[in-house]
């Protein structure tokens, strides 16, 4: 795919059904790695491995970009579960620094993947890990970046609230693992786009892109 041009939507896509999908995403499961038996030796490497989480209650959904309930809908830990269950390009630490996740690093001047134009405009290229998976084993690709802005930008949604999306000319993907995306102008957070738990989070297009 090369571009970000807007394909016209068959119908408004309801945020209960974003979720839904969303949730079909998240709960697939994959293989994992070997993991030790109890007498020391390797299980078999589909053994699946399982984080077992609490929290409070139980939350409205999985993904808080989609919670429409706001702040009344909100449930302390909530955040830390859709962390574990959701993953960007990037993730943010508590110093506020952003470290490669999907992505094999985080554009910066200094590795040129972070380029300013002399007409006030500006690059940022992400090169994604060739080893990133969806959690039912599709491949997540620059597509799937391509799309996520598609449905963020769209107004019949409103279900987006991350402003950097319109501050982008366009997002081009010369291979499977490149998205170049093109500013209009500087945008210092640009580093940050597409982070884990972020209202930019990738989206799955092999699941969300039939019924948008």
């Amino acid at each position: 795919m090369m571009g970000s041009g807007r394909r016209q939507p068959r119908g408004p896509l309801s945020a209960g059904l974003l979720g839904i999908m969303l949730l079909a995403a998240a709960c697939s499961s994959g293989s994992a790695g070997p993991t030790l038996a109890r007498g020391g030796a390797a299980e078999s490497s589909s053994a699946v491995k399982r984080v077992v989480a609490a929290i409070l209650s139980d939350p409205p959904t999985l993904r808080n970009t989609i919670n429409t309930r706001g702040a009344s809908g909100s449930v302390p830990g909530v955040d830390a579960v859709e962390g574990l269950l959701h993953s960007g390009l990037v993730a943010g630490d508590h110093r506020d620094l952003f470290h490669a996740r999907m992505a094999e690093a985080v554009p910066s001047l200094e590795n040129g993947l972070w380029n300013v134009l002399p007409d006030g405009r500006m690059d940022t290229t992400w090169k994604i890990r060739p080893n990133a998976r969806w959690h039912d084993g599709t491949p997540f690709t620059a597509a799937d970046l391509i799309f996520t802005q598609t449905v963020a930008i769209d107004p019949e949604l409103g279900v987006f609230r991350e402003p950097a999306f319109v501050l982008i000319s366009s997002i081009d993907a010369p291979d499977p693992q490149t998205a170049i995306i093109r500013w209009t102008k500087p945008y210092i957070a640009a580093d940050g786009l597409f982070a884990t738990s972020t209202d930019a989070a990738p989206l799955p297009r092999h699941l969300l892109e039939r019924s948008y």
